[in-house]
């Protein structure tokens, strides 16, 4: 303003010498209309003017003073959970800023006991192990689960449940008891409950990092020895999973069990040696036939042996960095191979400020509080959908009406 032109300005006019003139930016009219806006921005923060225009207004103007993570920003940081790539933070000083807020005891908390680190069919845990992981402490049992001990052959009068996912449903930074596998489980076995099976048992075999590649291995593999009656599957992040478990093995010589896999990755001109890169960038395109065959593959699975088949979507709180375009076409996929849709959107109706549902401000994996509404959204929707043949429901109130 005390120049009275802007750098573009003077740029404009230096390159204009000679040439035919074009129309000029107007500084004083671009800073009058800049100021206005300000200033209006500036009435609108106050909280006196919040309160006469009520919550709404209110909520708005908080949303647009709190700084946020763009998208790529963020998909970096989700590079930097799932891979480890901390140097992410060289690309952004506010990425620096948060991963500057995550203590080193969460870094060096960040291994979990892997029967094999390196393959992409099997994220499996080791079997009666105990570490410190991200804050907490991840005990599993003698099958390699994040959960309490169970009978391989299913108990009579039992209904049985296996939770195929990855960190949001293994319990990322909440104890064994605290996640929403573990709460949805101790309410159905609740005293009081009726309903024709005596007991109910969620089997909980996710495991971190885990896409669809590890989960159809996990259910060919073990979980069906398990004779379950239902699959309840977490979709997340999938498109992402399935392209980089395709990539490591067919780029590392690794056996790509499925044929039709190995006809993807040729088709997409993977090379043994290829950089992780180039190989990504050329399978993305594939990503939906990926899905698409996972799904198809788990489902015929169940559907051979009468199981039901179910898919959680929506299990972040305010998730970030959410593809809202991956996120319908995962679900359009998974409804067309016969899954049964768990929409967990409802669970954080009412929650004012979903971020206080984050595990830490670094990290938006749901906390204790959130693991409860998931347990809780669950229930609900299962009833729904499985009814009073075999889902519980409480008994009938003896109490007498009001009068």
């Amino acid at each position: 303003m005390l120049f009275g032109r802007s750098t573009r300005e003077w740029t404009e006019r230096s390159a204009q010498v000679g040439s035919a003139r074009t129309e000029p930016t107007v500084f004083w009219r671009s800073a009058v209309t800049i100021g206005a806006v300000c200033a209006v921005m500036v009435v609108f923060s106050r909280p006196a003017v919040q309160e006469r225009l009520g919550p709404r207004a209110e909520g708005v103007v908080r949303t647009l003073s709190r700084e946020k993570l763009n998208r790529r920003d963020s998909e970096l940081l989700e590079r930097g959970y799932y891979e480890d790539l901390t140097d992410v933070t060289r690309y952004n000083a506010q990425l620096m800023e948060l991963f500057a807020k995550e203590p080193e005891s969460w870094r060096r908390e960040s291994k979990l006991p892997l029967v094999d680190e390196n393959d992409p069919y099997s994220n499996q845990l080791l079997p009666s192990r105990q570490v410190r992981h991200r804050g907490v402490t991840v005990t599993t049992n003698r099958w390699g689960m994040r959960d309490r001990d169970y009978e391989l052959a299913k108990p009579p009068d039992t209904y049985r449940i296996a939770l195929l996912g990855a960190s949001m449903s293994m319990g990322r930074g909440v104890e064994n008891d605290e996640t929403y596998e573990a709460r949805l489980e101790a309410r159905l076995n609740q005293p009081g409950m009726v309903g024709p099976y005596r007991h109910y048992e969620i089997l909980n075999f996710a495991v971190g990092r885990s896409g669809p590649m590890a989960k159809l291995t996990a259910l060919e593999g073990w979980v069906l020895d398990f004779e379950p009656d239902a699959i309840i599957y977490e979709a997340s992040n999938e498109f992402h999973y399935a392209v980089r478990d395709v990539a490591y093995a067919a780029t590392r010589a690794e056996e790509i069990r499925y044929e039709y896999l190995q006809g993807i990755a040729e088709r997409a001109g993977l090379e043994v040696g290829m950089a992780a890169g180039v190989a990504t960038n050329r399978l993305s395109p594939y990503a939906p036939d990926l899905i698409e065959w996972f799904y198809a593959r788990i489902a015929e699975q169940c559907r051979q042996r009468g199981i039901r088949v179910f898919v959680l979507d929506n299990l972040k709180p305010g998730d970030p960095i959410a593809k809202p375009s991956d996120a319908l076409q995962q679900i359009d996929l998974a409804t067309r191979a016969g899954f049964t849709v768990l929409d967990m959107t409802g669970a954080y109706d009412g929650v004012e400020d979903v971020e206080s549902l984050w595990l830490r401000p670094w990290d938006w994996h749901p906390n204790v509080e959130a693991h409860q509404l998931l347990a809780d959204e669950l229930y609900e929707l299962l009833q729904m959908h499985l009814g009073d043949s075999v889902w519980p429901r409480q008994p009938p109130s003896k109490e007498p009406p009001d009068q």
